[in-house]
């Protein structure tokens, strides 16, 4: 079901995330990745939150956009280190397709709608 919500801007962000894969990129540091998998590990709620945090937290070396570091929060919240370092690029894919043109900013002659 949470593939309803998704749009032409992060379907295209998700098809570039391999492109990022490749490259030679800072990694989370092991230590923040255990403390997110011991939290995870109690299974309670507010314990889930903590590793989201710590993931949002980790995330400052990989990026520091705001988009990427709520991403890799969500992220880590479900598969801390990969997941954290999948999130933060996806934040920083969707934070780049978010300062694309919008359609408010396009010539009023393209939006013109045929009689």
């Amino acid at each position: 079901m949470i593939l309803l919500l998704i749009g032409l801007p992060e379907v295209c962000a998700l098809a570039r995330v391999l492109d990022h894969v490749e490259k030679d990129r800072p990694s989370i540091d092991p230590r923040s990745t255990a403390r997110m998998r011991h939290h995870l590990g109690t299974g309670m709620l507010k314990d889930r939150a903590h590793a989201a945090m710590l993931g949002a937290t980790a995330a400052e070396s990989l990026s520091k956009t705001p988009l990427a570091r709520m991403s890799a929060a969500i992220f880590s919240a479900f598969l801390p280190g990969t997941g954290t370092e999948i999130g933060a690029i996806l934040g920083d894919l969707l934070a780049e397709s978010n300062s694309a043109p919008s359609w408010a900013d396009l010539p009023a002659t393209l939006l013109k709608k045929k009689a």
